[in-house]
């Protein structure tokens, strides 16, 4: 991890407060690479808007996709293969569906940018994990081609700024030798209710 993320520990009892290294860091890592994936949707979504079409290479092979219908498709898989391993069997059996990238940048950046991650664990076989972004406005980052694509339409003059809304909460649960996401909850960044969410 990096020292972006100040870890609170303040309502875990003692004995359970190095468990932080077991569960956190591997987390914090699939979170980053769901950011990655939000982003890139989320800027392809956008070219495809602009152009009516998104042309990638990859192993060598050209891949060109002109509807919406599939490169959504297309993320879906890719959110899935990053995820469905590290969820729980129940967690899987009640998602709706699979749904990442609606905004730019993901809410998942702020584990680069700054963050609080809130560590609660009173048994030993489940903690809970809440991601909470900076209630501060935060420059884009404009070495970032991705990001000097996104802000391009902007009327107001440099530099760019935004804030994060949301926060994150997870469930973690333990299975067998390994931590796994039981439950996803999330909420606006001021707000004391939390809501389920089904497309995690």
């Amino acid at each position: 991890m990096t020292n972006t993320i100040k870890i609170d520990t303040t309502n875990t009892p003692e004995k359970f407060c190095s468990m932080v290294e077991e569960i956190v860091p591997q987390l914090v890592e699939i979170l980053k690479e769901l950011g990655k994936l939000e982003q890139d949707y989320f800027v392809q979504g956008k070219r495809l808007n602009k152009n009516g079409r998104v042309i990638e290479f990859k192993n060598g092979v050209r891949e060109e996709i002109t509807k919406h219908e599939d490169l959504k498709a297309k993320f879906k898989v890719l959110y899935k293969q990053l995820l469905d391993p590290y969820c729980t069997e129940e967690m899987l059996s009640q998602r709706r569906d699979c749904i990442h990238g609606t905004h730019y940048p993901s809410g998942f950046n702020c584990l680069h940018t700054g963050c609080t991650i809130v560590f609660t664990m009173k048994s030993a076989n489940k903690a809970m994990v809440e991601l909470v972004p900076p209630d501060s406005s935060i420059p884009y980052d404009m070495s970032d081609s991705n990001v000097r694509y996104i802000v391009d339409n902007f009327t107001n003059k440099p530099p760019y700024f935004y804030s994060y809304f949301e926060k994150y909460r997870f469930t973690m649960k333990r299975i067998g030798d390994s931590w796994k996401i039981n439950l996803v909850h999330n909420a606006r960044l001021h707000s004391t209710s939390w809501r389920r969410d089904y497309y995690f």
